[in-house]
């Protein structure tokens, strides 16, 4: 590969939804399904939850805002007299959404490779999945979710990416493509001002409660994990798995920063 490109031995692929099924079957852990909270109130010290139609569907003492783009509008929902952190507002208020869409299709031995690529795009085959095996192509990033109605578009740019990441891989798949053999799967991401994720307490008071953990972009199975483990070592006072620069960058309380 030329020269700058970094190899990762150590590097794996996983499957998300094993990956999260896996999170939750911890004993600590009582996961509610089709539970969509509409509001949040708070009542003798503990914040009551509620749909909707404003039954309540729990309380609790603390409560962390996961919810990607949606703790926009949830926060909203909040009292006036919440304080909230000062900066909270307008962090929120950059919140941007980035769709995308990417390419896949049957395995085709002349591309095989068994080395997943990632760069300005990426490509992993022999993929299992259904009867047989599938490789995987993108992805585009969209402010627009209207041009994901362009799907030809779409796959176009992802082979276009996979023709400068790896040439040879995308001339044995350009008849797949020329001929549309190829499916497509969209997906949104949720992204802060500055790209990095939203982690930390909520409210400028000693004891706060409400707490975020939300913009992982593109990068959540890589994030959520590590945001997760350091809003718990805040949350109950313990030593920061996370050097203090990387830590800083990642609070939601961090400064803004602008740029020129």
């Amino acid at each position: 590969r030329p020269e700058g490109d970094l190899w990762h031995k150590h590097a794996g692929w996983i499957q998300p939804e094993s990956l999260v099924q896996a999170w939750l079957a911890h004993a600590g852990i009582r996961f509610v399904g089709n539970a969509d909270v509409q509001m949040l109130r708070r009542d003798n010290g503990h914040w009551m939850l509620f749909d909707s139609s404003g039954d309540t569907l729990s309380q609790a003492s603390h409560v962390v805002f996961a919810n990607a783009s949606g703790c926009k509008t949830l926060l909203q929902s909040l009292s006036p007299d919440i304080a909230l952190e000062h900066d909270l507002v307008p962090k929120l208020a950059l919140l941007q959404a980035l769709h995308g869409t990417i390419s896949s299709g049957n395995t085709v031995p002349a591309a095989h490779t068994d080395t997943p690529i990632n760069g300005s795009g990426s490509y992993v085959s022999d993929i299992p999945a259904g009867a047989g095996l599938k490789w995987f192509a993108g992805a585009t990033f969209e402010t627009d979710a209207y041009r994901l109605l362009d799907v030809g578009g779409q796959h176009l740019a992802n082979f276009e990416r996979l023709q400068a990441l790896r040439p040879e891989v995308g001339e044995a798949l350009k008849p797949v493509f020329d001929k549309g053999d190829i499916t497509a799967w969209t997906g949104t991401r949720c992204v802060s001002h500055d790209r990095l994720p939203l982690v930390g307490a909520l409210e400028s008071n000693h004891q706060p409660t409400l707490w975020i953990s939300a913009a992982m972009g593109a990068r959540g199975l890589s994030f959520s994990a590590l945001c997760a483990q350091w809003l718990v070592a805040n949350m109950c006072a313990e030593p920061s798995p996370l050097e203090a620069s990387l830590a800083q960058g990642l609070n939601v309380q961090r400064q803004r920063r602008r740029r020129p």
